[in-house]
């Protein structure tokens, strides 16, 4: 039996000051770790201050992100699963070509015009990068899809004893990556987010419902109150695989805590093996 403590860091950003955000996410570090936390995970690009049609980018700023997650995490012997923008560079060098130049300031990404990834980095306790996700479905409805490229790959890191599955916000309208999680075993599956206070209803069915299907934890880090793009809600929360909700943040800023448990996801699997009964191959022929 594995138990994890989680610490939910739901918190609202300030924009274009990622100096001040870093700061901010390493007194909650400290503070999660001091509560004997495990792992603290923040929203989706709360260093950045989440902008769907973001152009700006500064290679220094964003490995200074990564830089302080790592520091902070081997400090605090806390795991941290933070986000920030990658360039993309297969996209870089391409535009690069184009204009004739054969390196030209792409090589350095310092360039506004950089294609850039929506990216989750999940950091152990000694402040090794375990996993990076880029964000496979952008928001078109706002336009995300023309500022960055999405990616292509999921991704699954163990730690603590957990195999985790890494989603981004819109990622859970897409019942496929949750369900390739499943089936490579995770047992927890994180969605970081900056979901809009209009669709709040629709977010809490959608978690549990991914939860439930795929017998797994569901952990969801929302981000509170206002910013230039939107209003946002918080309301964070915990699913166990049985469909329970463990923790239910309210909409204001904090660090919440909830613990998982392994032999949780076991019990419910034997209990109603819905995972070992799909037709695979129905499905896929189905689709052709």
């Amino acid at each position: 039996m594995t138990k994890l403590k989680t610490a939910l860091a739901q918190l609202s950003p300030e924009k274009d000051n990622v100096e001040k955000n870093i700061a901010t996410a390493a007194s909650y570090i400290k503070s999660a770790a001091e509560s004997n936390a495990d792992l603290i995970i923040f929203p989706e690009q709360y260093f950045n201050n989440w902008d769907p049609l973001c152009t700006r980018y500064s290679r220094e700023e964003q490995d200074g992100i990564i830089a302080a997650l790592k520091d902070e995490a081997s400090a605090n012997g806390i795991a941290v699963l933070g986000s920030y923008y990658k360039a993309h560079d297969a996209k870089a060098h391409d535009a690069a070509e184009i204009a004739g130049d054969s390196c030209g300031d792409y090589c350095g990404y310092n360039v506004d015009t950089t294609p850039k990834e929506n990216t989750s980095v999940f950091i152990d306790d000694s402040g090794k990068i375990l996993a990076e996700y880029s964000k496979i479905h952008l928001f078109s409805p706002a336009g995300e899809d023309r500022s960055f490229v999405a990616g292509e790959k999921p991704a699954v890191c163990t730690y603590g004893g957990f195999k985790f599955g890494l989603t981004i916000c819109y990622d859970l309208r897409f019942p496929e990556l949750f369900s390739y999680y499943a089936a490579v075993g995770c047992n927890c599956v994180i969605n970081q987010s900056a979901w809009a206070k209009a669709r709040m209803e629709q977010r809490r069915i959608l978690s549990g419902a991914r939860a439930v299907e795929n017998q797994y934890y569901f952990i969801g880090v929302n981000i509170a109150g206002k910013n230039p793009q939107d209003e946002y809600f918080g309301e964070s929360n915990v699913i166990d695989p049985a469909g329970a909700a463990i923790l239910e943040a309210d909409g204001t800023e904090g660090l919440f805590f909830a613990e998982i448990d392994s032999e949780c996801v076991n019990a419910v699997r034997q209990n109603l093996p819905t995972l070992s009964d799909r037709r695979e191959s129905l499905y896929m022929e189905w689709r052709r």
